[in-house]
């Protein structure tokens, strides 16, 4: 072979190889990431890997960017499909697919700065959520939530018409650990109401249509955030300002004193919109200590919307905790520049 063949043939091998490493990151085949997991308990074992995978729902390519037909739902081999359970993975998929892409914010169970999607884990059938006085809920070290049945509805698959907020809260409940990263896995009376709190705030960020939660139960809304003294817990209103704080709430509850933060986020809502508002409070738990106080949200909230959007959006933030009793002292807020928060 002549020198000239060599060289040719040697600048095709390069060529190739190029062409193999060097592809444009757009050329690649797209990756498919499973966004929810839906697992039944009826068994009762625990943690996740003694439960019986039901569905899950993927997406191939970018979620945040796929069209809601993307959003595949694939019931798992071998599984007897139930209503109920069909239910629940089309309301948690929505849910998700909502939080995700509707609403900007998807990343691990609902985190940002570029970390990686992780799928949320539901789960349905639990005996123990089912049993008299059991209820759905959240828990944050398996990373799971698990939705009772009264609390499973039947939604239009529609994502743009948020459904089931009880689902969204305890999303919210995931969110605000992923997004604290240091929060103390027991608290006081007060930081319980502020992880409530923070929930619901996520529950009406998720369904803006309605400032009350659970509203499609059979017995309406458990909690009202425009007007929380609409509704009673064991013959007492729930509390709309620290004046009416309760440190021995009915049955020890941590959802009574939580309403006087939700009832202040709605006032920011109404006076900054949902978009702004959510913008916010994303970016509020990363700001409270491992035990919050009701006094460390409210500054975390006039913070953050500082640093985001300025002055006035902070005045309006710092006006909606001072209508609930929670107003700032003199010269506690920092200019709120880089170094100061």
């Amino acid at each position: 072979m002549s020198h000239a063949s060599i060289s040719r043939l040697a600048t095709s091998i390069v060529l190739v190889l190029m062409a193999v490493f060097l592809v444009p990151a757009g050329a690649q085949a797209a990756t498919t990431r499973t966004l929810v997991e839906v697992w039944d308990a009826s068994e009762g074992a625990e943690p996740i890997g003694g439960w019986e995978g039901y569905a899950a729902a993927r997406v191939t390519g970018d979620p945040r960017t796929s069209p809601w037909p993307a959003w595949n739902t694939t019931p798992l081999s071998g599984v007897t499909r139930t209503t109920k359970m069909d239910a629940l993975t089309a309301n948690a998929m929505n849910v998700a697919r909502t939080i995700c892409v509707v609403r900007g914010y998807c990343g691990r169970k609902g985190g940002f700065g570029g970390r990686p999607y992780v799928a949320w884990d539901v789960l349905g059938n639990d005996p123990d959520a089912d049993a008299p006085g059991g209820d759905s809920r959240a828990d944050r070290f398996y990373q799971y939530v698990t939705i009772r049945d009264e609390d499973i509805f039947r939604g239009s698959g529609n994502p743009n018409l948020p459904y089931n907020d009880v689902i969204a809260h305890e999303f919210g409940h995931i969110m605000d650990a992923e997004y604290a990263g240091d929060r103390a896995s027991s608290q006081n009376l007060a930081g319980d109401a502020v992880e409530e709190a923070l929930a619901d705030m996520f529950a009406y960020d998720y369904d803006r249509e309605n400032a009350t939660i659970g509203e499609d139960r059979p017995n309406g809304a458990s909690r009202n955030w425009a007007n929380p003294n609409a509704i009673m817990r064991d013959g007492q209103p729930y509390p709309d300002h620290m004046s009416d704080y309760d440190p021995t709430p009915p049955d020890g509850a941590p959802h009574f004193n939580s309403t006087i933060l939700s009832h202040a986020y709605y006032r920011f809502v109404q006076s900054v919109g949902h978009t702004k508002a959510g913008r916010v409070l994303h970016n509020v738990p990363q700001r409270l200590s491992p035990h919050p106080t009701f006094n460390e949200l409210r500054l975390a909230f006039s913070q953050s919307a500082h640093v985001i959007y300025g002055g006035t959006v902070s005045n309006k933030a710092v006006a909606a905790f001072t209508a609930v009793g929670l107003a700032p002292p003199q010269h506690e807020e920092p200019d709120c520049g880089p170094q100061a928060c």
